[in-house]
């Protein structure tokens, strides 16, 4: 029988203070991003959506897509930030991945709701 024992990691402290820079970089970078796209659409949406509803609904197609690439960006960066601690490329791909996923199929779901629910309401 053999006693060996575990190996045990030590982040190396150049990698770390790199991949956290690299955090703040894409949370500094989203959350500029979420604050235009996000908060001026839904500044957008109400505007125009109170003078008509098809425009409310024209404004409401145009901004989806922007606004969910930008929250789902700053949602995953967060994550991000405090889950990955050493990779740099990780930090930097998974919330650009996730919120360009995430874009489209805001307004995949945009358009399924307002071709099935909107009609009834």
């Amino acid at each position: 029988m053999q006693d060996a024992r575990p190996v045990q990691h030590v982040p190396d402290p150049e990698k770390t203070a790199r991949a956290r820079r690299a955090g703040f970089a894409m949370l500094g970078i989203f959350g500029v991003l979420t604050l235009i796209l996000f908060c001026g659409g839904l500044v957008l949406v109400g505007v125009m959506g109170s003078g008509s509803e098809s425009k409310g609904v024209q404004a409401a197609q145009l901004v989806t897509g922007p606004a969910m690439f930008a929250i789902t960006g700053l949602l995953t960066s967060l994550i991000t930030h405090f889950a990955i601690k050493e990779n740099v490329l990780l930090k930097v791909l998974i919330p650009l991945v996730a919120a360009i996923v995430a874009g489209p199929c805001a307004l995949g779901c945009l358009a399924v709701f307002f071709t099935a629910i909107w009609p009834s309401l």
